[in-house]
Protein backbone atom coordinates (compact mmCIF):
# COMPACT_ATOMS: atom_id res chain seq x y z
CA UNK A 1 0.00 0.00 0.00
CA UNK A 2 3.17 1.78 -0.13
CA UNK A 3 2.28 3.58 3.65
CA UNK A 4 2.19 1.86 6.77
CA UNK A 5 -0.37 4.51 8.32
CA UNK A 6 -4.11 2.43 8.50
CA UNK A 7 -5.88 5.67 8.73
CA UNK A 8 -4.24 7.15 5.85
CA UNK A 9 -4.68 4.43 3.73
CA UNK A 10 -8.51 4.18 4.62
CA UNK A 11 -8.76 7.80 4.28
CA UNK A 12 -6.80 7.20 0.77
CA UNK A 13 -9.65 4.11 -0.43
CA UNK A 14 -12.61 6.09 0.51
CA UNK A 15 -11.22 9.08 -1.59
CA UNK A 16 -10.45 6.95 -4.50
CA UNK A 17 -13.82 5.55 -4.17
CA UNK A 18 -15.68 8.98 -4.58
CA UNK A 19 -13.16 10.07 -6.95
CA UNK A 20 -14.18 7.02 -9.16
CA UNK A 21 -17.63 7.40 -8.67
CA UNK A 22 -17.37 11.22 -9.30
CA UNK A 23 -19.57 11.66 -6.48
CA UNK A 24 -18.95 14.09 -3.68
CA UNK A 25 -15.64 15.74 -4.83
CA UNK A 26 -15.35 17.94 -2.12
CA UNK A 27 -15.20 15.10 0.51
CA UNK A 28 -12.85 12.68 -2.47
CA UNK A 29 -10.28 15.86 -2.12
CA UNK A 30 -10.49 16.61 1.69
CA UNK A 31 -9.76 12.71 2.34
CA UNK A 32 -7.02 12.43 -0.31
CA UNK A 33 -5.74 15.92 1.63
CA UNK A 34 -5.72 14.06 5.44
CA UNK A 35 -4.29 10.82 4.26
CA UNK A 36 -1.00 13.03 2.88
CA UNK A 37 -0.97 15.26 5.98
CA UNK A 38 -0.97 11.92 7.94
CA UNK A 39 1.79 10.55 5.91
CA UNK A 40 3.45 12.98 3.31
CA UNK A 41 5.17 10.20 1.87
CA UNK A 42 2.43 8.23 1.14
CA UNK A 43 2.79 8.62 -3.22
CA UNK A 44 -0.31 7.11 -4.20
CA UNK A 45 -2.35 9.93 -1.68
CA UNK A 46 -0.77 12.61 -3.66
CA UNK A 47 -1.71 11.16 -7.29
CA UNK A 48 -5.17 10.56 -6.26
CA UNK A 49 -5.16 14.55 -4.66
CA UNK A 50 -3.66 15.61 -8.04
CA UNK A 51 -5.93 14.13 -10.31
CA UNK A 52 -9.61 15.23 -7.68
CA UNK A 53 -7.94 18.53 -8.43
CA UNK A 54 -7.91 18.10 -11.93
CA UNK A 55 -11.70 17.40 -12.14
CA UNK A 56 -13.43 19.04 -9.51
CA UNK A 57 -13.44 22.55 -11.08
CA UNK A 58 -14.95 21.08 -13.99
CA UNK A 59 -17.63 19.85 -11.86
CA UNK A 60 -18.98 23.37 -10.82
CA UNK A 61 -17.17 23.36 -7.30
CA UNK A 62 -15.01 26.88 -7.09
CA UNK A 63 -14.16 27.51 -3.67
CA UNK A 64 -10.55 27.33 -4.18
CA UNK A 65 -8.09 27.65 -7.22
CA UNK A 66 -7.73 23.62 -7.44
CA UNK A 67 -6.27 23.84 -11.09
CA UNK A 68 -3.12 25.92 -9.38
CA UNK A 69 -3.11 22.68 -7.04
CA UNK A 70 -3.15 20.30 -9.83
CA UNK A 71 1.23 20.33 -10.35
CA UNK A 72 2.37 20.65 -7.23
CA UNK A 73 0.46 17.33 -6.18
CA UNK A 74 1.64 15.55 -9.25
CA UNK A 75 5.01 16.42 -9.14
CA UNK A 76 5.18 15.57 -5.35
CA UNK A 77 3.68 11.94 -6.41
CA UNK A 78 5.89 11.45 -9.34
CA UNK A 79 8.92 12.90 -6.71
CA UNK A 80 7.74 9.71 -4.89
CA UNK A 81 7.48 7.11 -7.70
CA UNK A 82 7.97 8.10 -10.79
CA UNK A 83 6.23 5.33 -12.17
CA UNK A 84 2.82 6.36 -11.19
CA UNK A 85 -0.02 6.48 -13.95
CA UNK A 86 -2.61 8.85 -12.59
CA UNK A 87 0.37 11.75 -11.76
CA UNK A 88 0.83 11.72 -15.48
CA UNK A 89 -2.60 11.63 -16.81
CA UNK A 90 -3.21 14.52 -14.44
CA UNK A 91 -0.39 17.00 -15.75
CA UNK A 92 -2.27 16.08 -19.43
CA UNK A 93 -5.94 17.51 -18.13
CA UNK A 94 -3.90 20.68 -16.76
CA UNK A 95 -2.01 20.39 -20.39
CA UNK A 96 -5.43 21.14 -22.06
CA UNK A 97 -6.26 24.20 -19.50
CA UNK A 98 -3.94 25.93 -21.64
CA UNK A 99 -5.24 28.21 -24.46
CA UNK A 100 -4.10 27.90 -27.45
CA UNK A 101 -3.31 23.93 -25.78
CA UNK A 102 -0.23 22.24 -26.40
CA UNK A 103 -1.98 18.97 -28.02
CA UNK A 104 1.39 17.02 -28.48
CA UNK A 105 2.63 17.46 -24.96
CA UNK A 106 -0.67 16.89 -23.68
CA UNK A 107 -1.22 13.70 -25.46
CA UNK A 108 2.43 13.30 -24.72
CA UNK A 109 1.62 13.06 -20.93
CA UNK A 110 -1.21 11.09 -21.54
CA UNK A 111 0.67 8.41 -23.67
CA UNK A 112 3.31 8.66 -20.28
CA UNK A 113 0.20 7.65 -18.66
CA UNK A 114 -1.03 5.12 -20.16
CA UNK A 115 2.54 3.38 -20.31
CA UNK A 116 2.59 3.25 -17.01
CA UNK A 117 -0.34 1.40 -16.09
CA UNK A 118 -2.24 0.47 -19.61
CA UNK A 119 -4.99 -0.52 -17.18
CA UNK A 120 -5.31 3.08 -15.89
CA UNK A 121 -8.88 3.38 -17.16
CA UNK A 122 -9.03 7.14 -16.15
CA UNK A 123 -6.00 7.64 -18.27
CA UNK A 124 -7.31 5.82 -21.19
CA UNK A 125 -10.97 8.08 -20.59
CA UNK A 126 -8.38 10.97 -19.91
CA UNK A 127 -6.60 10.78 -23.64
CA UNK A 128 -9.87 10.45 -25.08
CA UNK A 129 -11.33 13.26 -24.21
CA UNK A 130 -7.89 15.09 -25.86
CA UNK A 131 -9.06 13.17 -29.19
CA UNK A 132 -12.74 14.08 -29.01
CA UNK A 133 -11.31 17.82 -28.70
CA UNK A 134 -9.36 17.18 -31.89
CA UNK A 135 -12.17 15.30 -34.04
CA UNK A 136 -10.24 12.06 -33.80
CA UNK A 137 -13.77 10.38 -32.54
CA UNK A 138 -12.33 6.91 -33.62
CA UNK A 139 -9.15 7.12 -31.32
CA UNK A 140 -11.61 8.46 -28.62
CA UNK A 141 -13.88 5.26 -28.85
CA UNK A 142 -11.06 3.15 -29.19
CA UNK A 143 -9.88 4.28 -25.64
CA UNK A 144 -13.25 4.69 -24.15
CA UNK A 145 -13.61 1.01 -25.27
CA UNK A 146 -10.49 -0.15 -23.52
CA UNK A 147 -11.40 1.65 -20.63
CA UNK A 148 -14.82 -0.54 -20.35
CA UNK A 149 -12.86 -3.38 -20.84
CA UNK A 150 -10.87 -2.37 -17.87
CA UNK A 151 -13.79 -1.47 -16.19
CA UNK A 152 -17.43 -2.48 -17.01
CA UNK A 153 -18.69 -0.57 -14.49
CA UNK A 154 -17.07 3.23 -15.35
CA UNK A 155 -19.72 4.98 -15.84
CA UNK A 156 -18.28 7.92 -16.71
CA UNK A 157 -16.54 6.06 -19.34
CA UNK A 158 -20.19 4.88 -21.10
CA UNK A 159 -20.87 8.54 -21.28
CA UNK A 160 -18.15 9.71 -22.91
CA UNK A 161 -18.56 6.92 -25.24
CA UNK A 162 -22.22 8.63 -26.33
CA UNK A 163 -20.22 11.93 -26.67
CA UNK A 164 -17.77 10.55 -29.28
CA UNK A 165 -21.11 9.21 -31.30
CA UNK A 166 -23.23 11.77 -30.85
CA UNK A 167 -20.39 13.63 -32.03
CA UNK A 168 -19.95 11.47 -35.59
CA UNK A 169 -23.40 11.54 -35.74
CA UNK A 170 -24.21 8.20 -34.73
CA UNK A 171 -27.44 9.09 -32.55
CA UNK A 172 -28.94 5.77 -32.16
CA UNK A 173 -26.03 4.51 -30.46
CA UNK A 174 -25.11 7.69 -28.81
CA UNK A 175 -28.52 7.45 -26.97
CA UNK A 176 -28.41 3.80 -26.24
CA UNK A 177 -24.84 4.78 -24.25
CA UNK A 178 -26.33 7.58 -22.66
CA UNK A 179 -29.60 5.38 -22.18
CA UNK A 180 -27.39 2.48 -20.71
CA UNK A 181 -25.80 5.06 -18.19
CA UNK A 182 -29.07 6.66 -16.88
CA UNK A 183 -30.48 3.54 -16.11
CA UNK A 184 -27.47 2.64 -14.12
CA UNK A 185 -27.65 6.13 -12.16
CA UNK A 186 -25.48 8.09 -14.55
CA UNK A 187 -28.02 11.22 -15.09
CA UNK A 188 -26.58 14.78 -15.74
CA UNK A 189 -22.95 14.35 -16.96
CA UNK A 190 -22.62 15.37 -20.39
CA UNK A 191 -26.09 15.15 -20.86
CA UNK A 192 -26.32 18.46 -22.42
CA UNK A 193 -25.54 16.76 -25.60
CA UNK A 194 -28.65 14.80 -26.04
CA UNK A 195 -31.22 17.74 -25.90
CA UNK A 196 -30.49 18.49 -29.11
CA UNK A 197 -30.75 14.94 -30.78
CA UNK A 198 -34.26 14.32 -28.55
CA UNK A 199 -35.72 17.98 -29.99
CA UNK A 200 -35.21 16.54 -33.36
CA UNK A 201 -36.58 13.40 -32.74
CA UNK A 202 -39.59 15.34 -31.81
CA UNK A 203 -38.79 13.78 -27.87
CA UNK A 204 -40.03 17.37 -26.42
CA UNK A 205 -41.42 15.72 -23.20
CA UNK A 206 -38.18 13.65 -22.90
CA UNK A 207 -35.89 16.60 -23.73
CA UNK A 208 -37.76 19.01 -20.84
CA UNK A 209 -37.36 16.42 -18.53
CA UNK A 210 -33.47 16.30 -19.36
CA UNK A 211 -33.37 20.17 -18.73
CA UNK A 212 -35.19 19.91 -15.37
CA UNK A 213 -33.18 17.28 -14.45
CA UNK A 214 -29.77 19.88 -15.04
CA UNK A 215 -31.28 22.11 -13.58
CA UNK A 216 -32.13 24.83 -16.36
CA UNK A 217 -34.21 27.75 -15.83
CA UNK A 218 -37.90 26.63 -17.31
CA UNK A 219 -38.30 30.10 -19.38
CA UNK A 220 -34.43 29.39 -20.54
CA UNK A 221 -35.33 25.71 -21.25
CA UNK A 222 -38.24 26.73 -23.54
CA UNK A 223 -36.72 29.47 -25.00
CA UNK A 224 -33.17 26.83 -26.18
CA UNK A 225 -35.36 23.94 -27.26
CA UNK A 226 -37.61 26.51 -29.14
CA UNK A 227 -34.87 27.35 -31.61
CA UNK A 228 -33.39 23.94 -31.78
CA UNK A 229 -37.44 23.32 -33.01
CA UNK A 230 -37.09 26.16 -35.69
CA UNK A 231 -33.72 27.78 -36.63
CA UNK A 232 -33.76 31.58 -36.83
CA UNK A 233 -33.26 34.70 -35.11
CA UNK A 234 -31.73 35.19 -32.02
CA UNK A 235 -34.37 36.01 -29.65
CA UNK A 236 -33.38 39.47 -28.14
CA UNK A 237 -33.99 38.54 -24.73
CA UNK A 238 -31.65 35.40 -24.96
CA UNK A 239 -28.48 37.11 -24.00
CA UNK A 240 -29.82 38.76 -21.17
CA UNK A 241 -31.77 35.54 -19.55
CA UNK A 242 -28.46 33.74 -19.83
CA UNK A 243 -26.71 36.52 -18.35
CA UNK A 244 -29.40 36.26 -15.12
CA UNK A 245 -28.99 32.69 -14.95
CA UNK A 246 -24.98 32.56 -15.40
CA UNK A 247 -24.96 35.04 -12.24
CA UNK A 248 -27.28 32.85 -9.92
CA UNK A 249 -24.67 31.65 -7.11
CA UNK A 250 -26.93 28.38 -6.95
CA UNK A 251 -26.99 27.90 -10.56
CA UNK A 252 -25.93 24.86 -12.20
CA UNK A 253 -26.10 26.15 -15.84
CA UNK A 254 -22.79 26.81 -16.20
CA UNK A 255 -21.45 23.28 -15.43
CA UNK A 256 -24.37 21.05 -16.80
CA UNK A 257 -25.05 22.64 -20.55
CA UNK A 258 -22.30 26.02 -20.25
CA UNK A 259 -23.09 29.06 -22.24
CA UNK A 260 -21.06 28.26 -25.56
CA UNK A 261 -22.89 25.65 -26.21
CA UNK A 262 -25.82 26.92 -25.29
CA UNK A 263 -25.53 30.03 -27.89
CA UNK A 264 -24.65 27.37 -30.13
CA UNK A 265 -28.57 26.14 -29.84
CA UNK A 266 -29.52 29.70 -30.39
CA UNK A 267 -27.70 29.99 -33.44
CA UNK A 268 -25.32 32.94 -32.22
CA UNK A 269 -22.50 31.62 -33.38
CA UNK A 270 -20.16 34.15 -33.57
CA UNK A 271 -20.92 34.97 -29.63
CA UNK A 272 -20.13 30.93 -28.99
CA UNK A 273 -17.07 31.05 -31.16
CA UNK A 274 -15.85 34.19 -28.74
CA UNK A 275 -16.38 32.27 -25.64
CA UNK A 276 -14.27 30.32 -24.30
CA UNK A 277 -13.89 28.67 -20.50
CA UNK A 278 -10.67 27.07 -19.92
CA UNK A 279 -12.15 25.11 -16.85
CA UNK A 280 -14.25 22.81 -19.92
CA UNK A 281 -12.77 21.01 -22.17
CA UNK A 282 -14.87 22.79 -25.34
CA UNK A 283 -16.18 19.37 -26.24
CA UNK A 284 -18.99 21.63 -26.98
CA UNK A 285 -17.67 22.51 -30.35
CA UNK A 286 -18.27 19.24 -31.74
CA UNK A 287 -21.71 18.77 -30.02
CA UNK A 288 -24.73 18.93 -32.21
CA UNK A 289 -26.83 22.08 -32.13
CA UNK A 290 -27.96 24.27 -35.19
CA UNK A 291 -27.18 23.46 -38.77
CA UNK A 292 -24.36 24.95 -40.12
CA UNK A 293 -22.17 25.44 -36.97
CA UNK A 294 -19.25 23.53 -37.74
CA UNK A 295 -17.79 25.63 -40.79
CA UNK A 296 -19.38 28.70 -39.38
CA UNK A 297 -16.58 31.59 -38.61
CA UNK A 298 -17.45 30.97 -35.16
CA UNK A 299 -16.46 27.23 -34.77
CA UNK A 300 -13.39 27.99 -36.60
CA UNK A 301 -12.19 30.87 -34.04
CA UNK A 302 -13.30 27.82 -31.13
CA UNK A 303 -10.85 25.59 -32.49
CA UNK A 304 -7.98 28.08 -33.45
CA UNK A 305 -8.11 29.79 -30.38
CA UNK A 306 -8.01 25.84 -28.86
CA UNK A 307 -4.67 25.53 -31.12
CA UNK A 308 -6.80 22.43 -33.13
CA UNK A 309 -6.07 23.00 -36.74
CA UNK A 310 -2.09 24.17 -35.98
CA UNK A 311 -2.06 20.10 -34.20
CA UNK A 312 -4.00 19.08 -37.69
CA UNK A 313 -1.56 20.63 -39.76
CA UNK A 314 1.48 18.89 -37.99
CA UNK A 315 0.00 15.58 -37.23
CA UNK A 316 -2.70 15.43 -40.27
CA UNK A 317 -6.60 16.02 -40.20
CA UNK A 318 -9.06 13.76 -38.50
CA UNK A 319 -11.57 12.03 -41.35
CA UNK A 320 -14.56 14.85 -40.96
CA UNK A 321 -12.02 17.71 -41.35
CA UNK A 322 -9.52 18.82 -44.55
CA UNK A 323 -7.13 21.86 -45.24
CA UNK A 324 -8.60 24.46 -47.24
CA UNK A 325 -5.33 26.26 -48.40
CA UNK A 326 -2.72 27.43 -46.26
CA UNK A 327 -4.44 28.80 -43.36
CA UNK A 328 -8.37 27.36 -43.64
CA UNK A 329 -10.23 24.14 -43.10
CA UNK A 330 -13.56 23.05 -43.62
CA UNK A 331 -15.67 19.85 -41.63
CA UNK A 332 -18.73 17.85 -42.19
CA UNK A 333 -21.59 17.84 -40.28
CA UNK A 334 -22.52 15.24 -38.12
CA UNK A 335 -23.38 12.64 -39.32
CA UNK A 336 -21.72 12.78 -42.81
CA UNK A 337 -19.42 9.52 -43.97
CA UNK A 338 -19.83 6.41 -41.96
CA UNK A 339 -21.06 5.36 -38.81
CA UNK A 340 -19.67 3.18 -35.82
CA UNK A 341 -21.05 0.14 -33.76
CA UNK A 342 -20.76 0.90 -29.79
Amino acid sequence: ADTDNLDAYQAYLKARELFIARSNLKESVRLFEHAVELDPKFARAWEGLAAAYAVIEGWGIRDRDYSALVEPAARRALALDSSLSMAWASLSLLEMRNRPVDWAKALDLADRAVKADSNNATALLWRSTSWINLGYFDKALADQQRCLDVDPAYLNCTRWMAQSLVSMGNEQAALNAFEDGVARGFNNNRAAAFVPVLVKRGDLLAARLLMASMKVPPNLAELLIASLQAPGPVPPNAKSLIDRVIADPDSEFTSQVGESLAYIWLGDFDRAGALDDPLNDNVDAWMPGQPGWRNSAGFKRKLNGLGVPAYWRKYGFPARCRAVGSSDFTCDQPGAGRTVKP
